[in-house]
């Protein structure tokens, strides 16, 4: 059997825009924080009262 791997995205550096750092809680976010939670809603994110429901 032959793995086709034509497929998979070559690695790349990806650059991130810079921002501050804030604090949700006691989680910081932003700036050189890791990413801590990733969601995927089905609300505009313009809409931040439905789409933190939904987090």
């Amino acid at each position: 059997m032959s793995l086709d791997h034509t497929h998979v995205r070559p690695w790349r550096h990806i650059e991130r825009r810079k921002s501050r750092q804030i604090m949700v809680g006691n989680v910081p976010v932003g700036g050189d924080a890791p990413i801590t939670v990733q969601s995927m809603t089905n609300t505009p994110t313009s809409d931040a009262a439905a789409t933190i429901d939904q987090i």
